[in-house]
């Protein structure tokens, strides 16, 4: 790692790293507000070299990553086949799948237990988990992997010897399950997780103090229930004012909610390999989009309606709206309103890093996923509607519903405790 002394827009000297990503193959900077700052040349260059190490074995990952290529040459015949079959079976969640696959399950069958043949992974099942959990990192990071991300693995290995199974290429009896990590230990949301009215108000201001949009995109998820990719994702061909027709307005209506205007959700950008969000536009101006979270179409039969009861919300997707409605005039990204974002001017890396800057200056740990954490435990308490809670936010179960009501009651013996009044939304 290179260290260079920089100076800032402001003329004060700082010390900047680059290095040869492994994995790119190309020199890449490290951003100025995520590397530590140092007052002396010898204490940057201290910190480089211990970062090297980090570097060599991220290196030492991606040749093994590559290496299961040959020794099981099969895969690369049959990926084409795979990659179609998950697809057509998740087409929102597939590429996961093959990531998860190359990083973590041909490494370990392949290298680790030198098991070229399928039939025989089942016996190393127990062995593939607890590698999973004690000898594997992420990829960059020296930080284990969470359960969930474990899971994810492991259902991956599952699906890939489903479909060995399914074109004969191994016996029944060896395509068997892989047993998951329990539900208890993927560190379910419960009611510590719910923001409490003072913290939303306490990170939309912090968040404020650093950028105006992340204040904003805050706001917005913490007042619609969505996925931090689906509002990420959001255009302004999505947003509609006024009131819905059918099922949904009606039972709004019984339950006593008012609201200003809607959003009718039915796809969001697809991530990349690297499992990032990607706004990258296709030749005419378009994203890679797909369907939502646990759906397999983007069509109206698979959207959610979600209503805007806040007026601060509607506001500010308004206002959102007129700026990318300007573009949209002059034909920046074409004629389809489609290709314009809500959030086009703010990247994810900056949205996540504003967000762990509150949180230090807060004290704190919070994250954007806990919203909506917080608006399904009040919109199923307030409502106790599963039907509204399938429609906003794409609840499958009434087990998934039973479980917001109760931790909505939970939350309201604490407020109670504590003389606080929670208001809905």
């Amino acid at each position: 790692m290179r260290v260079e002394s920089r100076t800032d827009r402001q003329g004060k000297e700082y010390f900047s790293f680059t290095f040869m990503h492994p994995v790119t193959k190309k020199k890449t900077r490290i951003r100025k507000e995520d590397a530590p700052s140092f007052r002396t040349r010898a204490q940057a260059e201290a910190w480089a070299q211990s970062q090297d190490a980090h570097y060599e074995a991220m290196k030492e990952a991606a040749r093994q990553r590559a290496a299961w290529r040959e020794a099981f040459h099969d895969w690369v015949e049959m990926a084409d086949g795979f990659m179609a079959w998950k697809k057509d079976k998740a087409p929102a969640s597939w590429q996961r799948s093959v990531v998860m696959i190359e990083r973590y399950v041909l490494p370990f069958f392949l290298q680790v237990k030198s098991c070229n043949n399928a039939n025989l992974w089942h016996t190393y099942f127990d062995e593939f988990r607890d590698w999973l959990g004690k000898e594997v990192t992420k990829v960059h990071s020296t930080d284990g992997l969470s359960y969930s991300s474990q899971n994810h693995a492991i259902n991956s290995l599952n699906s890939l010897l489903e479909y060995l199974k399914r074109y004969n290429k191994v016996s029944p009896e060896a395509a068997r399950k892989c047993e998951l990590h329990p539900q208890h230990k993927l560190g379910a949301r419960t009611v510590e997780d719910v923001y409490s009215e003072e913290e939303v108000i306490s990170y939309e201001k912090a968040l404020r103090k650093t950028s105006e949009l992340t204040a904003d995109f805050f706001y917005v998820l913490s007042k619609t229930g969505m996925r931090f990719n689906e509002l990420y994702s959001l255009p302004i061909s999505q947003l509609f004012k006024g009131q819905m027709t059918g099922p949904v307005h009606d039972e709004l209506k019984e339950k006593g909610v008012e609201y200003v205007g809607y959003i009718l959700l039915d796809s969001q950008i697809l991530k990349e390999e690297s499992d990032s969000l990607s706004r990258n536009r296709l030749p005419d101006h378009s994203h890679r989009r797909g369907p939502l979270k646990g759906r397999k179409d983007t069509n109206i039969k698979n959207a959610r309606f979600i209503p805007i009861i806040d007026k601060d919300c509607w506001n500010i997707l308004v206002r959102l709206y007129q700026e990318q409605k300007k573009s949209l005039d002059r034909d920046l990204f074409g004629s389809n309103a489609k290709n314009y974002l809500f959030f086009e001017d703010v990247e994810e890396g900056a949205i996540r890093r504003h967000m762990q800057k509150a949180n230090e200056a807060l004290g704190t740990h919070k994250d954007f996923h806990s919203l909506r954490h917080t608006y399904s435990t009040r919109l199923a308490g307030k409502t106790r509607s599963f039907f509204l809670c399938k429609v906003i936010l794409g609840h499958k179960t009434e087990k998934e519903f039973d479980k917001y009501c109760h931790i909505f009651e939970e939350t309201q013996l604490e407020a109670k405790k504590n003389s606080q009044v929670i208001d809905f939304m």
